[in-house]
């Protein structure tokens, strides 16, 4: 598994962020298209984002960490402002609110 050249607590438990990483992008990235739980699951692509760009990639140059850091920096957007009027979110907290 690529997490045990990191070291550290990526050594000691690689079967779990190797899961984490793939649930965090598959199911999280289904979850932002529909704007449901959209800041908790930002969270969770944001740190997959980081450490994909600063512990994998950061090696092979500044050019090859953009397309993490661009999705990071994408992931932070959803973090501070939801998903706006056209997530699921907002719509069932409008049903809830009546």
């Amino acid at each position: 598994m690529m997490f045990l050249e990191y070291g550290g607590i990526f050594a000691m438990f690689p079967a779990f962020f190797a899961w984490m990483g793939a649930f965090s992008e598959g199911v999280g990235g289904i979850f932002l298209l529909l704007g449901l739980f959209t800041r908790p699951f930002a969270v969770l692509i944001f740190i997959t984002m980081f450490v994909a760009a600063f512990f994998q990639q950061a090696s092979q140059g500044v050019w090859n960490m953009l397309p993490a850091m661009g999705i990071m920096w994408l992931s932070l957007f959803y973090i501070i402002l939801g998903s706006g009027r056209l997530g699921l979110d907002y719509l069932i907290a409008k049903k809830m609110s009546r």
